[in-house]
């Protein structure tokens, strides 16, 4: 009887070390939020007061410059998982920006990921992003020419964003892992701004350190160029254009910290913080692109959040961020003229669902090379 019975634990033993399980999930997830900006534009001081001032009014098209925000987010995500930590992960979300008092800023993007783990660490993933209306602000238009007294030669600045982009995950040991990568974006503005249309390509590396107690630590350092087009056609006979260049090129370096604060049974409360620098230098050497020409702008960007997971399906966060650019004008721009430096300040709440819609487990031999 004891025979029997050792021959069938070692049967079901070798049964179950023979079979390799496969989990595939289709999620739902669901938000909204509410926010507060007091820079819906990000203007400087001096145009805040103009703003205020109501001087310049073709400047223009805001009713108040601060404003409360509607931010609604809806993603899908299917996730296969495989034998020897193999795993794929394909995600859409779209996401936007409804603004209380000024819709004309009002925007909606769409965002699709490709991630793709091959185990011992190592992830490769793909993204893609577009944001086909994203309202700049009223700009100068040389070019415009008024139909009326009083109209003025603002125009509206809007572009159509495309973001491509590749990210190479590697671990260094335990705890710790290392990452590249790339990312190119396009800008193509309204009729009236064409010499504005640029792109960009960014390249960035980084490090992730992760501690047992559940606390991370990660930095990166990047560099990015950007070229615009320059020109909108109509300075064929011009020795140089007499169109600004937006072109430049810029520094990156970022940090940031992640942290389980508390956990129990049903409730897990998760705290972030990062920092953000961009020192860019504009590229223009046109002489009469006095606003441009030997630009140098730096950017600080401070984020910290609070998510609070509940009840298996839904979640809360608490966002704030500060963001500051600095600008300072080159030799040639006037005295008087105003560089454009500026501060955001924005916070935010957030609800969101997540569920399961549809799973799958198969187990298969180790063998099958199905399985694998």
């Amino acid at each position: 009887m004891k025979k029997e019975l050792l021959l069938l634990i070692a049967a079901a033993l070798a049964a179950s070390a023979g079979t390799a399980e496969a989990k595939e999930t289709l999620s739902l997830s669901a938000g909204l939020g509410a926010g507060f900006t007091d820079n819906v534009l990000q203007y400087s001081d001096q145009q805040l007061a103009d703003f205020e001032a109501g001087t310049k009014p073709n400047q223009f098209s805001i009713r108040t410059s601060d404003d409360m925000l509607w931010l609604p987010s809806l993603g899908l995500e299917y996730q296969n998982e495989r034998p020897r930590g193999r795993a794929t992960e394909l995600t859409l979300r779209g996401s936007g920006e409804w603004h209380d008092k000024n819709a004309t800023a009002d925007w909606g993007a769409l965002g699709a990921t490709w991630r793709e783990t091959f185990g011992r660490g190592r992830r490769l993933s793909v993204s893609a992003y577009r944001l086909p209306n994203y309202y700049l602000r009223q700009l100068w238009d040389d070019d415009f020419v008024p139909t009326y007294s009083g109209q003025g030669k603002y125009r509206r600045a809007e572009f159509a964003l495309t973001i491509f982009g590749a990210r190479w995950k590697q671990r260094l040991a335990e705890g710790l892992s290392a990452d590249l990568g790339w990312q190119n974006e396009s800008r193509v503005y309204n009729s009236d701004f064409r010499e504005r249309d640029s792109r960009l390509n960014q390249g960035t590396v980084g490090i992730d350190w992760t501690k047992p107690k559940r606390v991370s630590f990660s930095a990166d350092l990047g560099y990015e160029n950007s070229r615009a087009e320059g020109s909108d056609g109509d300075d064929a006979g011009l020795a140089v254009p007499d169109d600004p260049d937006v072109s430049f090129h810029a520094l990156l370096f970022g940090a940031g910290t992640r942290a389980r604060l508390a956990q129990s049974a049903r409730v897990k409360l998760d705290g972030d913080l990062s920092v953000e620098f961009e020192k860019r230098t504009y590229d223009s050497d046109r002489v009469a692109d006095r606003y441009h020409r030997g630009r140098k702008d730096t950017r600080t960007t401070i984020d910290a959040g609070l998510r609070l997971g509940f009840r298996r399906h839904w979640s809360a966060r608490a966002a704030v961020r500060h963001e500051t650019n600095d600008a300072v004008l080159g030799a040639s721009a006037p005295a008087s003229a105003d560089a454009g430096s500026f501060t955001e300040n924005r916070g935010s709440l957030a609800l969101e669902w997540t569920g399961d819609v549809w799973h799958r487990f198969r187990k298969r031999a180790a063998g099958n090379p199905a399985a694998r």
